[in-house]
C-alpha cells in the first residue's frame, strides 16, 4: 500500500530579520523546483496554527512563528543591565540564546527591549 499524501513538519530556527513571508517563499521554490521535475507533484506550505485555553477558560490562537532578535551591545538597555549587573557583584558576560523564548513575541514582534537573564555559560 502506497499513501496518496504525506505531511512534514520543519523546525527552522530563524535569523534576524527573516519574515514570515522570506521564510514561505523559500520553501516554495523547493515545491517549484519538485514540481517542475515532478509533474505528479503537488504540495503546499504554511505555518502550524497553535490554539490553546488560557486558565481563564479564554482559546487563544496564532500562528507558530517566532522571529529572532537582537540588542544592541552599545544600546542604552544593554549598558544600563550591565552597569546593574556590576554593582550587584556579578559577573557581566554577554551572549545570545540558542533556543526560542518570550522575547521573540517581546522583542522579535513588538519592537520592545528584551534581555535575558541567567547563570554565565548557560545561554
Amino acid at each position: 500500500m502506497v499513501p496518496n499524501h504525506c505531511r512534514i513538519t520543519i523546525d527552522r530556527r530563524l535569523l534576524v530579520g527573516e519574515t514570515e513571508q522570506r521564510v514561505l517563499a523559500q520553501f516554495e521554490e523547493l515545491l517549484d523546483e519538485i514540481k517542475a521535475s515532478d509533474p505528479q507533484f503537488s504540495g503546499n506550505v504554511e505555518f502550524v496554527k497553535a490554539e490553546a485555553q488560557c486558565y481563564t477558560g479564554v482559546s487563544i490562537e496564532g500562528l507558530r512563528f517566532f522571529p529572532a532578535w537582537l540588542m544592541d551591545q552599545q544600546g542604552p538597555v544593554v549598558l544600563k543591565a550591565q552597569q546593574a549587573i556590576k554593582e550587584a557583584g556579578l559577573p557581566v558576560v554577554l551572549g545570545t540564546y540558542s533556543f526560542c523564548t518570550n522575547g521573540s513575541q517581546s522583542a522579535g514582534v513588538k519592537g520592545i527591549a528584551t534581555l535575558g537573564f541567567g547563570p554565565p555559560g548557560k545561554i
